[in-house]
């Protein structure tokens, strides 16, 4: 399923484009958020029964689904996640994977040869924080 979370708020948009995304500071994650806010290893999306499932890895800052804060839960088009403080909508189908007419924003680290969304990595399993 082609999906996209969508920044609220200036920084880069997150493309969910594998069965699994694991996001936080860690160079090992597949989204890297250069934020102090957002932890090393702060939460995963997996894509699971048509919806997509985060679950909270034991940050600090915590996760929310439309303003509640949870520990895990479901996603549906339309829903706000917000990572930390970094709010995003996921947008599912097709206009999910054209990217956005705007700069890179500042929030996420580019290609750098040492991970992250852009590099191609993949992630057979994520450490429990």
């Amino acid at each position: 399923m082609r999906a996209r979370l969508v920044a609220l708020e200036g920084q880069a948009d997150i493309c969910l484009d594998r069965p699994l995304t694991l996001v936080g500071r860690h160079r090992g994650c597949d989204v890297r958020m250069n934020s102090p806010q957002v932890s090393r290893y702060h939460c995963c999306l997996a894509w699971q029964d048509g919806d997509y499932e985060v679950r909270d890895l034991g940050s600090t800052n915590g996760i929310k689904i439309n303003g509640h804060r949870l520990e895990s839960g479901r996603l549906r088009a339309g829903d706000e996640l917000t990572i930390a403080r970094l709010r995003f909508l996921l947008i599912l189908g097709p206009t999910a994977s054209i990217a956005p007419d705007r700069d890179a924003a500042p929030g996420l680290n580019p290609a750098d040869g040492s991970g992250g969304q852009y590099a191609g990595d993949a992630v057979s399993s994520f450490p429990h924080t």
